[in-house]
């Protein structure tokens, strides 16, 4: 599952940057240039008003039709391996996608990048591992905490991922969890990392019910692979 994850993830910034390039291709051809969320459809509608005025301009408009059908070609490879993620996921048994903030995508990436979860003697060692334990900063008289820098950071960023989320859903446990740190005179900052903190804890359950147990959900019915 790492392995399409990492296919996907690599599709994504391949077509990023045929977006990027598509962008200043149009601002050559077309007056104000092209829409910030553009796609291939609405590239394709702009350069069919497009009329090359000599010679160099007829070159951008051809390379600009190929990056077209280039992102075309991305997106059809990134549905593709979506629906091959959620698939794979699904075939695990895991409940992941019950959880507020994931989807199929990002439990394919928790699943793939944390392999079998009993490999972690305790919740410490997988915070560690992906980069969510946290680290004192003493300045002075006064202490504070932060996130490591280190860990797997596509895991880390996963469970980040997870974290806004909840944060953003004004009726999940996490969203309440996140208000009740603030309420406890917490910054925003230093409320998200609790949250984070939250999320990637992982308590080993009985056989098979082990994995993931996040503050919105009970966690897995499968580990994972």
């Amino acid at each position: 599952m790492a392995l399409l994850d990492e296919r996907r993830d690599n599709v994504v910034t391949q077509r990023t940057r045929l977006v990027n390039q598509l962008h200043a291709l149009l601002r050559d051809l077309v007056p104000g240039g092209a829409p910030i969320d553009l796609t291939s459809a609405t590239a394709s509608r702009l350069l069919t008003s497009v009329r090359p005025a000599g010679p160099v301009e007829t070159a951008r408009k051809q390379l600009a039709r190929d990056m077209v059908a280039e992102i075309r070609d991305a997106d059809q490879r990134l549905k593709a391996l979506t629906a091959q993620i959620a698939d794979t996921v699904a075939a695990t048994g895991s409940r992941l996608i019950e959880v507020d903030g994931i989807g199929p995508i990002i439990a394919g990436r928790l699943l793939g990048r944390t392999r079998r979860a009993s490999r972690f003697a305790t919740a410490s060692a997988f915070a560690s591992y992906a980069g969510v334990a946290p680290v004192e900063v003493a300045s002075a008289d006064r202490a504070r905490h932060r996130l490591p820098r280190g860990g797997d950071r596509q895991l880390n960023h996963a469970l980040h991922i997870v974290a806004l989320t909840q944060v953003r859903m004004r009726g999940s446990s996490g969203r309440g969890y996140y208000d009740t740190k603030i309420a406890a005179g917490k910054t925003a900052n230093e409320a998200m990392r609790c949250l984070i903190g939250e999320v990637s804890v992982m308590r080993p359950g009985i056989g098979l019910d082990r994995g993931f147990s996040v503050v919105s959900g009970d966690g897995l019915v499968a580990e994972p692979l």
